[in-house]
């Protein structure tokens, strides 16, 4: 499964709590976000993905992974708590239309950095 790498906001909730978290990748199936603290794999989550001046984008996933940032390093913890999520049913089509964007500008990007590297725009 293709994942593209993209920061975007994201509000978790589940069993009566919220946590803030950001996405290091997002893939049609799920995505990865590190956060502040971790959630236990198993737990069902409700989640909103905040778009910059677009919509927000409601999913549910299961968390299916979690990696605990080292403790005794308290200032990367929130960078370093990672956890991997699986959408438990498909997000709204506009979840994958942001994807194909992304892709599409990305994969742009990488050949007019391809091009430049080979010397083709001097």
């Amino acid at each position: 499964m293709r994942r593209l790498r993209k920061a975007l906001s994201v509000r978790l909730h589940w069993q009566g709590h919220e946590q803030a978290a950001t996405t290091i990748d997002l893939s049609a199936g799920g995505m990865l976000l590190s956060a502040r603290s971790i959630i236990a794999p198993g737990t069902h989550v409700f989640g909103t993905l905040v778009i910059p001046n677009g919509p927000e984008m409601t999913f549910e996933a299961q968390v299916r992974w979690a990696q605990q940032a080292d403790k005794r390093v308290p200032a990367l913890a929130a960078s370093l708590n990672r956890m991997g999520l699986r959408f438990d049913s498909a997000p709204a089509e506009a979840y994958y239309q942001l994807l194909s964007f992304l892709w599409k500008r990305s994969s742009s990007r990488a050949r007019a950095e391809s091009i430049e590297a080979s010397g083709a725009l001097r």
